[in-house]
């Protein structure tokens, strides 16, 4: 058993939420895992038995046995190429290097806007926040 505090934002109540998830997880975790199991059990059946011993069992409408095959390597093939395809989408929308984006931001932030005097200046804290450094200071620092 799972406890939640919820506290709202305009009162000072604190509510206790209780939740018990892990029961429903298991069941369905439990359900999918047999599931699975069955279905694997009986295409093996139905891709290893030959079509005589099904007849005289009563089955009399199966797939053909070309997709005891087919099936599998079509399944096999389509995951790649969902990959192949998301990388390639990904890549396709990366800008190229010599673009001017890759360079200046739409929104930056000055550093009087965060909190500092100067670009050089050093800080109090550890990490200094977030803000836009031109590339001139970089290539100073860098280069020189």
């Amino acid at each position: 058993l799972t406890k939640k505090v919820l506290r709202m934002f305009n009162s000072q109540d604190t509510i206790l939420v209780e939740e018990d998830a892990s029961g429903i997880v298991g069941v369905y975790s439990f359900v999918g895992h047999v599931a699975t199991k069955i279905v694997f059990v009986v295409f093996l059946v139905w891709s290893l038995t030959p079509e005589r011993a099904l007849q005289s069992w009563g089955f009399t409408y199966y797939p053909l046995k070309y997709w005891a095959i087919a099936f599998p390597a079509w399944l096999v093939i389509s995951i790649f190429l969902f990959f192949v395809g998301y990388e390639s989408f990904n890549l396709m929308s990366v800008k190229s290097m010599n673009s001017r984006s890759n360079f200046k931001d739409r929104n930056p932030k000055s550093p009087s806007s965060v909190g500092l005097e100067s670009y050089k200046k050093g800080t109090d804290v550890t990490i200094p926040p977030l803000c836009h450094i031109p590339a001139s200071i970089v290539n100073d620092v860098l280069y020189q």
